[in-house]
């Protein structure tokens, strides 16, 4: 018999292999105490300004979404910037207590890891062997285009969630019972919401994958396509609804 443990401890070995991968090239930014930004360029700086404004906002009562404090006296949209709202609530903390250089520093180490797991997990749902699906969450996490994306978009690198979306897609499209559906519904609608506070480009990106996804499996499986349409557009209408 094996015992739970036993079974999980590949899994953190894994993630320990994938957080150390994400600290190597963050380091410098680490050991200089918050006096320097872990990017290059205006958008980084832009987000670092953005993940300061919206603990600031919440503390003094202003909108964290909407601001005059640039662009003044017209304002600034901050959903239709790069200003990543969602991971500047989450950050908050250590904001307060470190600053914004930080807290981008901080989200810059954990997109590669974070990104690596989720499609771990995902993969982890048709392939038995870790190994194969360890390689498959490290080509994700670590992919060219992240590492391009490294040091200048945190919007465009911070990508656990995608993977985590088609995973929940996954589960709809499995014959489940109605109120099991819907609650994956739900799910994915508190994904996508997530995603668009954290990146529209991605979620874009992420639900037009999804919907080409969806078209494949119904021309290969057609079959079983017909016997479940109507419960996962139920299921799937739930969270787009979302």
């Amino acid at each position: 018999m094996t015992l739970p443990g036993r079974r999980r401890w590949p899994d953190v070995v894994v993630a320990l292999v994938y957080f150390g991968l994400s600290v190597v090239p963050y380091w410098d930014f680490w050991t200089a105490g918050g006096a320097r930004i872990a990017g290059k360029g205006g958008d980084v700086a832009d987000e670092a300004w953005f993940l300061a404004w919206v603990p600031y906002a919440l503390l003094h009562a202003h909108n964290p979404l909407v601001t005059d404090w640039g662009n003044y006296p017209f304002g600034v949209n901050g959903v239709a910037n790069t200003s990543v709202p969602l991971l500047g609530l989450l950050g908050t903390p250590v904001t307060v207590a470190f600053g914004a250089f930080v807290t981008a520093t901080l989200f810059f180490t954990l997109a590669f890891p974070l990104s690596a797991l989720s499609a771990y997990l995902l993969l982890r749902r048709w392939i038995r062997w870790r190994p194969a699906a360890f390689a498959g969450g490290l080509l994700y996490g670590f992919s060219p285009y992240l590492v391009a994306q490294g040091l200048g978009h945190l919007n465009l690198v911070f990508v656990p969630l995608p993977p985590l979306i088609f995973l929940v897609l996954c589960h709809i499209t499995a014959p489940l019972p109605p109120r099991k559906l819907w609650a994956w519904g739900v799910v994915l609608a508190l994904l996508f919401v997530a995603q668009f506070f954290i990146s529209v480009e991605v979620l874009a990106s992420t639900v037009i994958m999804g919907g080409v996804g969806l078209l494949a499996a119904a021309v290969c499986w057609s079959s079983a396509w017909r016997e479940r349409w109507k419960a996962m557009g139920a299921g799937v209408g739930v969270g787009l609804g979302g």
